[in-house]
């Protein structure tokens, strides 16, 4: 099933071709940084150059999944406005993929303690073997 969109001026394009022009836009202006890099440094922000990398990025990663006819690749960016968060497989019914930091929390007497706190994916069995002897030595330390 094609799919259709409308552009501003009431103009109707494919999918492919709006996935191809905006290709097409993103390497010209990635060849148009590459060869005049002090000019964009000086026009542009802080904030806009750590957002023109985090583009880049995400252009690199697109390329490299097209090229290698995949969808998956490692630390993907989904957000540009929050490029550290990090798709998470749960495979629920209702969300099989969920985005956001991972947390895990002990509990001591009703007082919690977050003891890992990180934005990508990883497996909570194994922080649970450290996780025991560090709350006893916060139990004889701190009472």
């Amino acid at each position: 099933m094609n799919r259709y969109f409308r552009s501003p001026a009431g103009v109707l394009a494919s999918e492919s071709e709006v996935v191809n022009g905006i290709q097409g836009f993103l390497r010209l202006a990635a060849i148009i940084i590459q060869n005049h890099p002090d000019e964009w440094e000086k026009a542009l922000t802080n904030w806009q150059l750590g957002r023109l990398e985090v583009i880049r990025l995400l252009y690199e990663q697109q390329r490299k999944m097209y090229e290698n006819h995949t969808n998956r690749i490692d630390n993907r960016i989904v957000s540009l406005s929050q490029p550290w968060v990090r798709p998470i497989v749960r495979g629920k019914q209702n969300a099989e993929v969920e985005f956001g930091a991972k947390v895990e929390l002990s509990d001591v007497d009703g007082f919690l303690r977050i003891e890992d706190f990180r934005w990508d994916a990883f497996n909570e069995s194994t922080t649970l073997t450290t996780s025991p002897p560090l709350m006893r030595s916060r139990k004889r330390r701190f009472g």
